[in-house]
């Protein structure tokens, strides 16, 4: 951890700040620079009274963020880069990096981003820059200037608008909006026999609504940090508590509802109207003597005014979509709960409704929006939309017929409509028939045919999911409080959320008539995305996965196109993907569930390789890794072809640029580096990843390091980040020898393609009935099956051998070191024998992994065979990715980075040492000749 007072020490010289001590919320106004030195000041003076330091760190600390990026828009680069650098410290220095609000993840994150391109490595997290021997800048004058005025929340840090249910700061009654304020004077000063105190009448409010809401965990989010917010403010603005007579409580409802209706302007005074009116009904009442028993669809319906402000203040903002989401459901729950009678007395309560419900639809529905696009989609559009309403935008209660309407006509369209209404209404089947009733309000014979069409869709979808039973759901909501639980979302690591009642809408699809399925996770648990088995009555007979919906779409077309290509006894019968559309709660990404069928047979007892693997003999490992190469994948490797090809375009990590109809298309050096050097791997892994340098520090303080140098001996170890930057093209140029040398030339290299599954880990390859100790091997997940290099399949077995299957202990890691850089001298790659021991773990890993390099050698064809430095490239490419992958233990993924570091550095030896290189080496830039001597010596 930073010492916060050198850099807090360091930020008062930087930015000098000699005023008055600075509170409350940032000035209201278009100036970025005044709100970040008013939250510098503020920040300062937070930590001078010995406020929270999470709160006073995090203003001052995104506030020099601001301040550096006005530096930065100035030109004066090396100030901005001392700035953020001391930003990331500070932020970096009050919570660890796995129980870190999201607000402080996003404000290190910005700053790290611009200290990467302003081409600063990683900043040290311990020591401030030097101290400036001048102010950067002098923000004292500047707040001088513009007195702060009240705002929604503290500064965005990456340039959205400010969300009003970030915490800030609670004003007095004296601060309080005039409205407002006029009607709280009077109400306190009311003869009252007895009193209560605001927030235990506001608490009493809140209970109330989690009993309306249920278990939708909706509370615990964006409502709830904003319901908490008006509490704050309202309990200051009536300190001496609610007077407790009926009949004064009653008259001051009336008014304050009337009240309510007349805050146009002022989006945070209308919603804390709303909200006090619900508090003083629900108060009138539960009054312990003399309750008004009929006073509840009073309070339900101030609860529906509050939350219809909330979704109207922020229904433009992208950075409220999950607000928007979550606001949309506590109307559906809200509405359902009233009595019929009082819901139709009052059209309001309608219009709110289906306002909610239409937002809903345009941003989790088919094809969805972001709330500032919503304003312009054309799907909303209506030719009679009043003249008050621009682009000729549909009323928002009108939006969900119109919606509904467009949708009817596609069948996929369709299904993503009803798991959208599904969703909203909680798969709750007589909620969701409700609301679709609401929706339709059937005045002609269409629109009752209309009606039907989705009541009975949705009927059928939450039928079959009833005859789906949830044995194990690793992804499943961990904190039943804490995520959306009628959506799929992603958490901090990246790995999908899927609650049950979306697994089971997910896996219904695979529902035959009368027949019930039940679905397994556990035996895929480590995965990122989610992957289940389902087993019927007669035993396991499918897989099922959730993945992004073109994804999906590219495994089905591959499984057709070489999938089927393999014998039937080791791959899935068939390969199908759902219909029906599910969207990832935070981004709307559309997501798909794929099934693929006839994997196992009905005695069969599910394992992966990888879980097989840990307790198999060494004879019967190695058997049955060849048997998935030399007869599993038998189809595919014994049609090869030969041509020259950029071998680099072959794997992601040092790939220069996309390259379609590759393995992960869209993924390139530059992504999976910045992926690499993301704050949150740095942290994970207790590293400092950047491209940048070409030596590697972390190196002498991993597992197994040790061992490496006793045999590696003086060969320096480059950074394997640098390594493959460089190979990409992303650095300066110092291999820009390797690319077109006439030895090396991996831009125009003369290797094997072969039919390459592309992402072939243990947990990829399933292992059904044993017979002899070896089970039958069948391949699955074929999304990344493409036309490629012979070496990548089984480069990527051999990686995820080595750092997956195992948790290596420290003597366990020193074994597999010495074996593995023995095994990369010149000449040994494809004889080396397997390790001796010190455990039956070690001797299989290394065995299989010899076993492996001899199918690798036997690939290559008569004069042309396989070379060491293609396959090490290979590995290389396929080590260095594990390091971020999330799946993995930290210690898995340091030992990945390991490896990946030694292997890199054996490769970059060959090249520079072979006699046939050295023409263009002693050609190349200073820094390649100096490495070179430096390796001969």
């Amino acid at each position: 951890m930073a010492d916060i007072r050198q850099l807090v020490t360091w930020a008062r010289k930087a930015f000098a700040y000699a005023g008055p001590p600075v509170t409350g919320p940032a000035p209201q106004t278009e100036s970025k620079e005044l709100i970040s030195a008013f939250n510098v000041a503020a920040g300062f003076s937070g930590i001078d009274a010995g406020e929270d330091q999470g709160t006073a760190v995090y203003r001052l600390g995104v506030g020099l963020n601001g301040l550096a990026s006005e530096l930065r828009a100035a030109g004066r680069n090396q100030q901005a880069a001392d700035s953020f650098r001391v930003a990331y410290a500070l932020l970096a220095s009050v919570y660890p990096r796995d129980s870190m609000p999201q607000h402080y993840s996003k404000a290190i994150s910005y700053a790290f981003a611009n200290l990467r391109s302003l081409g600063v490595q990683a900043p040290d997290s311990v020591e401030p820059p030097p101290d400036p021997e001048q102010p950067y800048l002098e923000i004292t004058e500047r707040l001088s200037e513009s007195p702060p005025a009240a705002t929604a929340g503290p500064p965005a840090v990456d340039g959205s608008t400010p969300t009003s249910h970030t915490p800030d700061m609670v004003v007095g009654l004296e601060e309080a909006p005039v409205g407002l304020r006029e009607f709280l004077v009077k109400l306190p000063a009311a003869p009252a026999s007895n009193r209560i105190g605001t927030r235990e009448v506001l608490s009493t409010l809140r209970n109330y609504l989690a009993s309306q809401l249920g278990k939708s965990g909706v509370l615990s989010r964006g409502i709830g940090a904003l319901f908490a917010l008006d509490v704050d403010a309202l309990a200051t603005m009536l300190p001496d508590g609610v007077p407790g007579e009926r009949l004064y409580l009653q008259d001051e409802c009336r008014q304050l509802r009337a009240f309510a209706y007349q805050a146009k302007g002022d989006d945070v005074e209308r919603r804390r109207r709303w909200l006090l009116a619900a508090a003083l009904n629900h108060r009138v009442w539960r009054l312990p003597a003399g309750g008004l028993e009929t006073n509840e669809p009073q309070v339900q319906i101030d609860l529906m005014g509050y939350v219809s402000a909330v979704i109207m203040d922020h229904r433009y903002n992208d950075g409220d979509r999950d607000l928007l989401l979550d606001g949309a459901e506590c109307i559906v729950r809200l509405a359902r709960s009233m009595k019929p009678v009082v819901f139709e007395r009052f059209p309001y309560l309608r219009e709110w409704l289906l306002a909610a419900v239409g937002t809903y639809l345009i941003l989790a529905g088919p094809s969805p929006a972001t709330p500032s696009d919503s304003y312009y989609d054309e799907r909303v559009y209506s030719a009679s939309a009043p003249s008050r309403r621009g682009l000729h935008r549909a009323e928002r209660e009108a939006w969900p017929q119109i919606l509904l309407a467009q949708w009817q006509r596609e069948v996929d369209a369709a299904d993503g409509a009803c798991y959208a209404l599904a969703s909203l209404s909680g798969w709750e089947v007589t909620r969701a028939t409700w609301l679709v009733e609401v929706i339709y309000r059937v005045s002609n014979e269409n629109e009752g045919l209309e009606q039907k069409f989705w009541i009975d869709r949705l009927t059928h979808l939450m039928s079959c999911a009833d005859r789906v039973r949830i044995a194990v759901n690793p992804w499943n909501i961990q904190d039943g409080t804490a995520s959306r639980g009628s959506m799929v979302v992603s958490d901090a690591a990246g790995r999908f959320v899927v609650p049950n009642p979306v697994l089971r809408a997910a896996a219904a699809q695979a529902v035959t008539p009368g027949e019930f399925i039940t679905v397994h996770g556990q035996p895929f648990a480590g995965r990122r995305i989610p992957t289940y088995l389902l087993t019927n009555r007669f035993g396991p007979f499918a897989i099922l996965k959730i993945d992004h919906r073109e994804k999906v779409r590219r495994e089905v077309e591959n499984f057709e196109r070489y999938a089927r290509r393999l014998h039937q006894s080791h791959r899935p019968s068939d390969c199908d993907a759902h219909p029906m559309d599910m969207y990832l709660g935070e981004s709307g990404s559309p997501l798909r569930a794929i099934e693929t069928s006839y994997v196992f047979e009905e005695r069969d007892q599910p394992l992966t390789l990888g879980t097989w693997l840990r307790s198999a003999a060494v004879s019967d490992a190695v058997n049955t890794v060849n048997s998935i190469f030399l007869q599993t994948l038998r189809p595919w490797l014994a049609h090869v072809r030969r041509d020259r090809i950029d071998l680099r375009s072959e794997y992601p990590v040092i790939r220069p640029t996309p390259a379609p109809g590759k393995q992960f298309p869209d993924s390139w050096a530059d992504t999976e580096l910045s992926r690499l050097e993301d704050p949150r791997v740095t942290e994970h892994l207790g590293l400092i990843l950047d491209r940048t340098n070409k030596s590697c520090d972390w190196f002498d303080g991993m597992y197994g390091a040790s061992a490496g140098r006793a045999v590696l001996g003086p060969l320096e170890i480059v950074n394997p980040l640098w390594l493959a930057s460089e190979l990409a093209e992303l650095g300066k140029g110092d291999l820009a020898w390797i690319l077109d040398s006439f030895q090396t030339g991996v831009r125009d290299f003369d290797t094997l393609l072969s039919l390459s599954h592309g992402d072939l880990h243990l947990d990829n390859i399933l292992c059904a009935s044993t017979q002899f100790g070896q089970p039958r091997t069948v391949l699955i997940d074929f999304e990344s099956a493409h036309e490629g290099h012979v070496c990548k399949d089984l480069a990527k077995l051999e990686a995820s051998l080595l750092a997956q299957a195992f948790e290596w202990s420290g003597a366990q890691a020193d074994a597999i070191v010495t074996w593995f850089c023995q095994s990369l001298e010149k000449s040994h790659l494809f004889v080396q024998q397997p390790s001796t021991g010190p455990t039956s773990e070690v001797i299989v890993a290394t065995s299989v992994c010899a076993g492996i390099r001899t199918i690798v050698q036997g690939c290559g064809q008569g004069l042309w065979p396989v070379r060491e430095d293609e396959y090490l490239l290979a590995l290389f490419a396929s080590l260095l990715p594990m390091a971020r992958y999330t799946t993995l233990s930290v210690i898995q993924r340091r030992f990945a980075l390991l490896l990946a570091g030694i292997t890199g550095s054996s490769l970059l030896h060959r090249w520079m040492t072979d006699p046939e290189n050295q023409t263009a080496v002693t050609a190349c830039r200073p820094i390649v000749m100096a490495a070179v001597a430096d390796a001969q010596r």
